[in-house]
């Protein structure tokens, strides 16, 4: 009986080793799945934070703000080059005289800052318009001059 108790208790040992390599096998498993997952979670959170802002849809409240900005700007600026191009043409003295000039200068910068020049491409409140607003006011006149061209 003697070697009997002695072959299980090595047989006991043998299993309590099994069991503790076990554990320190789920315990590393566990570890390794944990830091996997911490990785994972921290490389997710990177991409949507750079990579998500260029998503469509998708901007930060700068973003959004500049693009409003930028929108509004333009609208403001359509509706002053269309005022300055209704100035120019609807004053009834001197429009032929005006026109020549118009048609004189070279280039779209030389007519643009003589419609800047000229007090029609003003704002209401009587400051001068930046070169965007005068080059829509430009255009304005020169498909005006071209539809008037074409139609009489």
């Amino acid at each position: 009986m003697n070697d009997n108790a002695t072959e299980l208790q090595i047989k006991l040992r043998n299993a309590e080793k099994e069991v503790r390599a076990g554990e320190t096998a789920l315990r590393n498993a566990k570890g390794r799945l944990v830091k996997w997952s911490v990785w994972s979670a921290l490389g997710g959170i990177a991409l949507v934070a750079v990579g998500g802002q260029w998503f469509p849809g998708y901007q930060l409240d700068s973003t959004a703000k500049v693009t409003a900005d930028k929108m509004a700007e333009s609208a403001v600026s359509d509706v002053f080059a269309s005022l300055c191009a209704e100035r120019f043409m609807m004053t009834a003295s001197g429009l032929e005289s005006r026109l020549a000039a118009f048609k004189e200068q070279n280039n779209e910068w030389d007519k643009a800052s003589y419609i800047r020049e000229g007090t029609w491409a003003d704002t209401p409140d009587g400051k001068k318009s930046d070169y965007d607003t005068a080059k829509k006011c430009m255009s304005l006149i020169a498909d005006r001059i071209s539809r008037e061209k074409s139609s009489g």
